[in-house]
């Protein structure tokens, strides 16, 4: 790829899915055929709103983000989602698209978000990531995905 290129985050659309089936292979977010039941269960739900977006390089979809609100809060939004292509790392996909979730989820009154991930050491550059955008690890629960996987919680103010 050149050093110039475009890119550009919209929502996401099922015409999407063959496209964040690489990502999900690549990444190892979670198995690509639950983001089909997850993108229909979470349209559906019209109780609790939901942002999907993709983020493209070029015109190529290279990543993708989740967040909807969490049940009984005030303005809380949960990042349920968030993955680049590893071929398009490091090339600011992952910083605007998360720019633009914090965007949409401020237009349904959103105060927070926060964002978990796993402990260990291969998430530390998702971790490093969420700090250098201004994110703060507030909480760590042992255990919680598994014996000796800890899930840590970033959280960031919305407001102001």
């Amino acid at each position: 790829m050149s050093s110039l290129y475009q890119l550009s985050v919209r929502p996401l659309t099922p015409s999407d899915f063959p496209d964040l089936t690489a990502v999900l292979d690549a990444t190892g977010l979670f198995p690509p055929d639950l983001l089909a039941p997850m993108y229909s269960d979470a349209s559906a739900d019209a109780a609790e709103p939901c942002v999907w977006r993709v983020v493209c390089l070029d015109t190529r979809v290279v990543g993708f983000a989740f967040s909807r609100h969490e049940t009984f809060t005030e303005g809380t939004w949960n990042l349920l989602a968030i993955a680049v292509h590893p071929d398009a790392q490091g090339r600011g996909a992952g910083r605007v698209l998360l720019a633009e979730i914090e965007s949409a989820v401020r237009t349904h009154d959103a105060r927070l978000l926060i964002i978990d991930t796993d402990g260990g050491d291969e998430h530390a550059g998702a971790r490093a990531f969420y700090n250098a955008q201004g994110y703060r690890h507030e909480a760590t629960i042992a255990d919680y995905w598994a014996p000796g996987a800890d899930k840590l919680t970033f959280w960031k103010s919305l407001s102001g």
